[in-house]
């Protein structure tokens, strides 16, 4: 008989969406029977090799399953597996295994979600092929298709996720033009189809309504691959629309070159009560001279608001440079930073 490899203590580790197996509460609602040590484990699993099939023990007849769960390719199931599978998905765990960090039992073997990932998968694969097949035969019927403004479910989802891999940029620039008409920017669909086309209004659109951690990353990396003149002006429009992405679009506007970048548009934005700090940073890092005497001419403004004043200030902090390091000396010494919770904070910076 074939051997068998001896796991850890669980032998599939299921992502955070997998549904999780009816196991119970409390170590009191099992019969001491039902639990095992992770030794008694081990031992059973090693010795399923040398019993017959009528001889395994419930813990083996488990492991055996999903073992038989997780050979199975979902992109080639008989109607006997598929059966099969639908009946694990029902399983109720028998045998567990005491909690490391209290008095709960675990299922030593989850048959029921690993039984459901791979049947959701299957259920993913259906679908993507049919909008494959759809789109095989008519381009127009399968944007239809991709496009219908539903409810989605899950496997519905991933499946049209799936299933707009490949395309040609033209086919992208449809789709998403038509699915912006019934959905919203943040739909998983739309962030996807427009990032594919690569066109620079439509990702300006987006970056300007999607304010997710996912829109940072395409904003870091999609804005950069167009021309200066775009990404400055895609920047700016972020800035003042999505407040969510505007502290990161300033850093990154900072680093543009000279010739496209308005150093009185970062050295403004000095003054807004949100934002001031962010514009403070871009200026500072990106070591703007023409922007940094601007800063420093706002420290010794008399009109100049606190806000000014304080992100005047922090823009020659983070310039860190001679030039920077110069001007917060001489503020200080003449007398020219007039708050003094400031003058102590700068006296500090220059220790």
């Amino acid at each position: 008989m074939k051997k068998f490899a001896i796991p850890t203590l669980m032998v599939l580790v299921l992502p955070i969406t997998a549904l999780k197996a009816e196991r119970p509460l409390l170590l009191s609602d099992i019969n001491p029977s039902q639990l095992f040590s992770k030794h008694q484990i081990e031992t059973q699993i090693k010795n399923i090799a040398n019993k017959k099939s009528n001889e395994l023990s419930i813990l083996q007849n488990e492991f055996l399953t999903l073992q038989k769960i997780n050979r199975l390719d979902v992109q080639a199931l008989a109607e006997s597996d598929l059966s099969f599978l639908q009946q694990q998905e029902k399983y109720k765990s028998q045998t567990f295994v005491r909690h490391d960090e209290g008095p709960l039992p675990l299922a030593i073997f989850d048959i029921a979600s690993v039984a459901k990932f791979k049947l959701n998968h299957y259920y993913v694969f259906n679908e993507k092929q049919q909008y494959l097949d759809l789109l095989n035969r008519s381009w127009d019927g399968y944007k239809a298709a991709i496009t219908k403004k539903d409810e989605l479910t899950n496997v519905s989802l991933q499946a049209k996720l799936q299933a707009i891999d490949g395309l040609e940029s033209e086919q992208y620039l449809e789709l998403a033009n038509k699915l912006i008409e019934s959905r919203s920017f943040v739909d998983p669909l739309v962030v996807k189809v427009i990032v594919q086309t690569n066109d620079a209004y439509l990702i300006g659109d987006l970056l300007k309504n999607n304010d997710s951690a996912e829109a940072l990353k395409i904003m870091n990396d999609k804005v950069k691959t167009f021309n200066t003149v775009t990404q400055a002006e895609l920047l700016q429009s972020i800035v003042s629309e999505n407040k969510n992405l505007a502290s990161s679009a300033l850093i990154q506007y900072g680093k543009l070159p000279a010739n496209v970048r308005s150093d009185s548009w970062l050295v403004k934005q000095l003054s807004d009560t949100t934002l001031g700090s962010s514009a403070a940073k871009a200026i500072g890092l990106s070591q703007i001279q023409s922007a940094l005497e601007s800063a420093r001419d706002l420290v010794s403004n008399s009109n100049s608001t606190r806000v000014e004043v304080a992100n005047g200030l922090l823009a020659l902090k983070f310039a860190n440079n001679s030039f920077a390091s110069t001007e917060l000396t001489q503020l200080l010494e003449r007398n020219l930073i007039p708050f003094e919770d400031m003058k102590m904070e700068v006296e500090k910076w220059l220790d």
